[in-house]
């Protein structure tokens, strides 16, 4: 008896001697949909999935067999990448071939796709988005989207990138992430994803602020134009590389982003004259050095006489500049829309010519400047609404109520 026992112990101690914490053993997965669940056996909860070729760390094993589908077998506690947990031994070989095989490498050709989804152009009509693919079938979507399929893109995007997107801690999902992250795969979804809707933005969505390198993010902004950079975080590091503005000033795209870059890069001449090319209202979020450049502000405030409220005080005082943008007033620009520094609100000179040119600019002006009767008189029997800007000193006067009944109900 005390045999027997010494032999059942001596087999125990075997089995878990076969693979330890500290000498774990590779074993490669034979078959896909193989469930990690969190404690030996079929009533354990589900932890993770793993797929035909993926080659997982054996670190413990049951002692005691379990017979599931004919077949008897340990189960065992593997690894792959962050996941853990326990699958059912006959699902594995500890005989890996060498090379190892491809993970991703599919054993069928892909002709179940026109079936599915039309020849042609006809896969954009589809609901994909409704249909749930094979293990294989995701397989050849994400080989022929590395190799450039828009077809293979529009499906996979609107099938397991939504799904990553909607469950990212789905554990079935965890043997797909690495691949739809892939450079290849990822670039070539950038290049079939359209600005105009959410496409671009879903492909970009999912992706860890990591992944995006330099190399990556340039490459990105040359596939799409440069509309990828309405996906990148406001608080991106990316902001502060100028080579990202030059690359978007390249493609005419920096005026669209130039407010978001830091300081630093805003402090460059050259790219404050491409974006103010592009769009002169970029002039606000200039650095004031940048705007104490002469003829730069007289373009920026002749193109936008708004963009008066950030001229910097050192050219307030330039006669020739304001009154190029006196002359460049017109009834397009709101009488709200206009806020001017306090140094030229408090300008009564200046407020003589504005309204001239453009009798609402009587409220762009201080409560001392508004004061005078001659310039209230003058603005209301132009544009008769200025009295809802007139301070208290005017509105005590009998101008004033004639000046309010004149103006159309509802102004």
């Amino acid at each position: 008896m005390s045999r027997v026992i010494a032999c059942l112990l001596v087999a125990m101690v075997g089995a878990w001697a076969r693979a330890t914490p500290d000498d774990p053993r590779r074993a490669l997965v034979i078959r896909d949909g193989v469930l990690l669940r969190a404690k030996p056996g079929t009533a354990a909860p589900v932890i993770g999935v793993v797929h035909r070729n993926q080659v997982v760390m054996v670190r413990k094993e049951t002692t005691m067999l379990e017979e599931r589908g004919g077949r008897r077998a340990h189960w065992f506690l593997v690894s792959v990448g962050d996941l853990e947990g326990w699958l059912f031994g006959r699902y594995v070989t500890f005989d890996i071939p060498v090379p190892e095989p491809d993970t991703y490498r599919p054993v069928a050709p892909m002709d179940w796709f026109d079936r599915r989804f039309g020849p042609g152009e006809q896969y954009r009509g589809s609901h994909p988005r409704d249909m749930r693919l094979s293990i294989e079938e995701y397989r050849q979507l994400i080989l022929a989207v590395e190799q450039g399929d828009p077809r293979a893109a529009y499906v996979l995007l609107h099938t397991l990138y939504a799904d990553v997107l909607t469950r990212p801690n789905d554990p079935e999902l965890h043997y797909w992430k690495p691949k739809l992250e892939s450079e290849a795969l990822v670039m070539n979804m950038l290049v079939n994803s359209s600005p105009m809707d959410s496409s671009l933005h879903k492909v970009t969505k999912g992706l860890p602020a990591i992944w995006w390198t330099r190399t990556r993010v340039m490459r990105a902004v040359e596939v799409t134009g440069g509309f990828v950079a309405w996906s990148f975080p406001l608080d991106s590091s990316l902001w502060s590389d100028p080579d990202l503005a030059r690359v978007l000033a390249s493609q005419g795209l920096l005026g669209s982003f130039y407010q978001r870059f830091s300081e630093a890069v805003r402090g460059d001449r050259n790219l404050a004259e491409h974006a103010a090319k592009a769009d002169y209202r970029n002039y606000r979020f200039m650095t004031e050095p940048i705007r104490k450049d002469r003829a730069l502000s007289m373009l920026a405030l002749t193109k936008c006489p708004d963009m008066i409220q950030f001229l910097p005080e050192a050219l307030q005082g330039d006669e020739e500049l304001l009154e190029a943008w006196t002359q460049h007033l017109d009834h397009r620009i709101g009488p709200d829309a206009v806020h001017l520094p306090p140094h030229l609100a408090d300008n009564l000179e200046l407020a003589r010519k504005t309204m001239v040119r453009f009798p609402e600019s009587y409220c762009w002006y201080s409560d001392s400047v508004r004061s005078d009767l001659f310039l209230f008189r003058y603005a209301s029997g132009l544009t008769a609404c200025v009295w809802r800007c007139a301070p208290p000193k005017i509105r005590a006067t009998e101008f004033f109520i004639q000046a309010k009944e004149r103006c159309p109900r509802g102004h």
